[in-house]
């Protein structure tokens, strides 16, 4: 791949849904009590390098395909205790507000929805980079980290874990690694 400039203004990119992933990590008192991977992240990037309040992100991610290396862990996740998939099936994340900092980061404000609550969080994203593959094809790509709070989110691993030996913090670290193309049916 090439490195090359930031593209023309407003350009739109399709994420793809086979290299983007949502990792998370949630902490058992100060060690990991688990970690996994949220898989097939769909939407939409509209990045304009020339007036940055003006870009957009829209993205989804089936809560179904969680991934924590423990299949009866995944089976219980996504179930009527914890994420309850059949009814929640996704979370969605709609930008509201797109500024760069002073150190050269940009903060991502937007609405987040998980297990049918809605939250507005900050993503604080890498400067995208901009490549061309070999084949001519326009990439972007880009990571982003927050912080959750379960609670806010009407979970708990109590739920779980009824017996309350199981001692998880609420809060759980996010990071989004996405790689999106221009999109084709937006030229």
């Amino acid at each position: 791949m090439v490195s090359i400039p930031v593209f023309a203004k407003a350009t739109v990119w399709k994420i793809d849904s086979e290299k983007s992933v949502v990792t998370f990590v949630v902490l058992r008192g100060a060690r990991i009590g688990a970690q996994g991977t949220f898989k097939k992240v769909q939407g939409s990037i509209t990045f304009d390098s020339s007036d940055i309040p003006l870009s957009t992100v829209f993205a989804t991610v089936p809560v179904e395909t969680i991934e924590t290396g423990i299949g009866a862990r995944d089976s219980d996740l996504i179930g009527a205790k914890y994420f309850n998939s059949s009814v929640f099936p996704k979370a969605t994340f709609a930008s509201q507000k797109v500024h760069l900092c002073t150190n050269g980061k940009y903060v991502v404000t937007g609405s987040f929805k998980l297990h049918g609550i809605k939250k507005t969080i900050d993503l604080l994203l890498t400067k995208p980079t901009f490549t061309i593959s070999k084949t001519g094809r326009k990439i972007l790509a880009a990571s982003a980290t927050a912080a959750i709070d379960q609670a806010d989110y009407g979970l708990s691993f109590r739920l779980l874990h009824p017996d309350g030996f199981v001692r998880i913090n609420n809060k759980i670290a996010v990071k989004v690694s996405i790689e999106a193309s221009v999109d084709a049916s937006r030229i």
